[in-house]
């Protein structure tokens, strides 16, 4: 398999990679599998912590709480890598955003709750935007490389994204939220992607798998200045999201066998693990209110969306489709003056 199809697959989620894609000999995150029927256990790394992680609440999939979401907050996410949906956490029947052909992964909403961008491949990855609705959908990156995962800036001026358009590495760049004024963030040998904002928009954290043996969350700023290695593991670290007050980072690591999700404060201390699932937890992203997160759970081959409490309590199950794979799940506030679905912006 060739470097640039292997990155494609790996870097949303897409195509049911997580379960059928080995890029390298040594994991890559999130990402795991290689032949039919293989298992993302029969490949996970059984590294453990030195010591620096103390255990949250230990809970299963089945122990689900009443959903205790604010009325307001929405989830955006992508059903079966092909489309993106959009629904209430307590709601059983999501509403479709797209129709474009192609994998239509990683939606990223916008603070003001009016846009939402998202990464959508065919013979290659570009970053779309569009309003909450679906409509005024616009390609920002029209390149003919792979352009994938954005991240929203905290005035919702400047949009982070990991892309491998240089064909040597894939590196984090920022671009106007209109597509212009491109810059190169990241300059290693290999891959930097997955960045995330933290809230006073001086520091970016991102996945790498360049710079270690492993893939670990890295820091710097916003300007690509003075990069560090945050999570310190030999595991695999990655998917960070910085949370809305600024003091702590989401992230999934496979450092106690399977993946699961865990919060450190912004400068790396004081790891701890939030979800003792059944299953592979991965990709959190944090709610407006900094109250819960949400991530997909991996499970006898399904993928569901869950959220849970910060201080991880109260998991609840989102989505129950057998046989329906729900990747991606991202907040927002709807702009919409609280319609639900989505009516059209004129």
């Amino acid at each position: 398999m060739s470097r640039s199809i292997s990155f494609l697959v790996r870097m949303a989620f897409m195509r049911y990679a997580i379960l059928n894609f080995l890029r390298s000999p040594r994991p890559i995150g999130v990402i795991c599998l290689a032949t039919a029927g293989a298992t993302l256990s029969s490949c996970s790394d059984p590294s453990t912590s030195p010591g620096q992680t103390r255990a949250g609440p230990s809970f299963e999939s089945a122990a689900l709480s009443p959903d205790p979401t604010p009325d307001g907050l929405l989830i955006v996410f992508s059903r079966s890598a092909s489309q993106l949906y959009v629904m209430k956490p307590t709601s059983a029947s999501p509403t479709p955003l797209t129709s474009l052909p192609g994998s239509n992964t990683r939606p990223a909403w916008s603070h003001d709750g009016k846009r939402i961008t998202f990464t959508n491949c065919t013979a290659d990855c570009e970053i779309y935007v569009m309003n909450v609705d679906g409509s005024r959908l616009a390609n920002l990156t029209n390149n003919s490389g792979f352009d994938f995962a954005s991240a929203w800036s905290p005035d919702d001026r400047r949009l982070a994204f990991g892309s491998f358009r240089d064909g040597v590495g894939t590196h984090v760049y920022v671009m106007n939220a209109d597509g212009s004024n491109l810059t190169r963030l990241t300059d290693a040998n290999d891959d930097d992607f997955l960045p995330t904002w933290s809230p006073d928009g001086t520091h970016i954290a991102f996945e790498s798998d360049s710079r270690d043996p492993n893939n670990e969350v890295y820091v710097m700023g916003a300007d690509g200045s003075n990069p560090r290695n945050l999570t310190q593991n030999p595991a695999n670290d990655g998917s960070p999201s910085w949370s809305p007050r600024g003091d702590k980072i989401a992230f999934h690591s496979n450092r106690d066998g399977s993946f699961q999700i865990y919060v450190m404060n912004a400068d790396g201390s004081g790891v701890t693990k939030l979800t003792n699932n059944a299953g592979d937890d991965f990709a959190p992203r944090w709610s407006p209110d900094g109250t819960r997160l949400v991530f997909m759970n991996l499970l006898n081959g399904d993928f569901d969306i869950n959220t849970v409490k910060s201080d991880g309590t109260q998991l609840v199950q989102v989505t129950h489709d057998p046989g329906t794979n729900d990747f991606d799940p991202a907040w927002g506030i709807s702009a919409l003056s609280g319609n639900f679905p989505p009516q059209r912006l004129q």
